[in-house]
C-alpha cells in the first residue's frame, strides 16, 4: 500500500479579511512542515476537496473567530476529528 505523501497542512482561508493572517499562520508553519495553502481564493467546499485530493494530512481553517480567539480550528483528513489549538500550539 502507498503511504501519504501530501503535505502536513493545508490552511484554508473562510473569509477574504483573514487571508493575510491566514498566509502568515502557513508561513509559520513551512518553518517546521510541509503546508499548501488555496491562493485562488476558492469557497471553503472547494478547498477543502482540493487539501483531500493532494492528500493533506491536517486542515488549518482561519476566519474571523480564529482571528478573534487566537484558537485555531485543524481538522485531522483521516479521522474527520476537528480539534482546537492556539496557534503556538502547532508549532511545538
Amino acid at each position: 500500500p502507498k503511504t501519504s505523501t501530501g503535505p502536513d497542512y493545508f490552511v484554508a482561508n473562510i473569509s477574504d479579511t483573514t487571508a493575510e493572517y491566514a498566509r502568515e499562520i502557513a508561513a509559520e508553519l513551512r518553518t517546521k512542515f510541509s503546508v499548501e495553502t488555496d491562493l485562488m481564493q476558492r469557497k471553503l467546499g472547494k478547498q477543502l476537496e482540493y487539501a483531500d485530493s493532494i492528500r493533506a494530512k491536517k486542515v488549518v481553517f482561519v476566519g474571523e473567530d480564529e482571528v478573534k480567539t487566537g484558537l485555531l480550528k485543524i481538522k485531522d483528513m483521516a479521522t474527520g476529528k476537528e480539534e482546537k489549538k492556539k496557534v503556538e500550539e502547532l508549532y511545538s
